[in-house]
């Protein structure tokens, strides 16, 4: 994880991070619009929470967004309250993410929770035109959505040069936690959708490139974590179109120097 401060960054380890780090860490996203409406909590106070998170530097920039809209008190007594109600099941090195993912869809208003599980489909973020034509999720939750996932961290919105809809970039714990709430039918739907759409747009990046082929080659860079997902579940259940697709993958990867195994 990098955190850019103008020219200069810090590289973030993806377990732990020690007090000093994490409350660095913490310090730097707190001083990042919106202002926090309690003004910046105490610095033990938030140490205590961090601990309570492990410290991990991605449960931290949620704590952050918790802390910019509530208070020290009501995010300690929040925590608290999904630590009791976990399963006995779930192991100590678990608990800070799925803590931080709880305490991120507790903001969330109720009537989107149903949609919500269908995002866990995709490998990291998706370009919003696809992800909405894969998910069906209807525009007008999806709008409603959307600005509650930016709003509490659990996507970020990243425009790119030549591409006139966003990259959603997701928090890494989400689409993983929510996919394990998908029931197995809405699975196999969700699936089929997934595999189509992306063997349509390696179909439609590949000729593309011919034209456009810095624009296609922004898509198909941002996108190849869900292409590669395709082509490895299609190998794997011998779909008809999967050696066109492989071809057209393995012509992207050709153009970043890289080789499909």
């Amino acid at each position: 994880r990098v955190l850019f401060r103008s020219l200069k960054y810090t590289q973030l380890p993806l377990e732990g991070l020690d007090d000093k780090a994490a409350l660095r860490y913490f310090e730097s996203l707190m001083t990042l619009p919106p202002l926090p409406t309690y003004g910046i909590p105490k610095q033990d106070e938030v140490a205590d929470l961090l601990r309570q998170l492990n410290r991990h530097p991605l449960s931290v920039s949620i704590l952050a967004c918790q802390l910019k809209k509530d208070s020290v008190a009501v995010v300690h007594e929040r925590i608290a309250q999904l630590l009791s109600q976990l399963p006995a099941h779930i192991t100590a090195a678990e608990k800070p993410l799925l803590i931080s993912f709880y305490l991120s869809l507790q903001k969330l208003d109720g009537h989107l929770q149903p949609w919500l599980p269908r995002l866990g489909i995709f490998q990291g973020g998706a370009f919003e035109n696809i992800l909405q034509a894969i998910t069906e999720i209807p525009d007008t939750q999806w709008q409603v959505l959307r600005q509650s996932l930016e709003n509490t961290c659990l996507i970020q919105a990243e425009q790119m040069d030549g591409v006139s809809v966003p990259y959603l970039k997701f928090h890494s714990s989400l689409a993983p936690m929510l996919w394990q709430q998908l029931p197995v039918p809405e699975k196999q739907t969700l699936t089929k959708r997934y595999r189509q759409g992306y063997h349509e747009l390696a179909s439609f990046l590949y000729e593309e490139d011919r034209e456009n082929p810095f624009q296609a080659g922004v898509i198909e860079f941002k996108e190849m974590p869900n292409l590669l997902e395709v082509v490895k579940d299609a190998l794997e259940d011998s779909e008809e179109w999967v050696d066109d697709m492989v071809d057209q993958v393995q012509s992207f990867l050709s153009d970043f120097g890289l080789k499909l195994n």
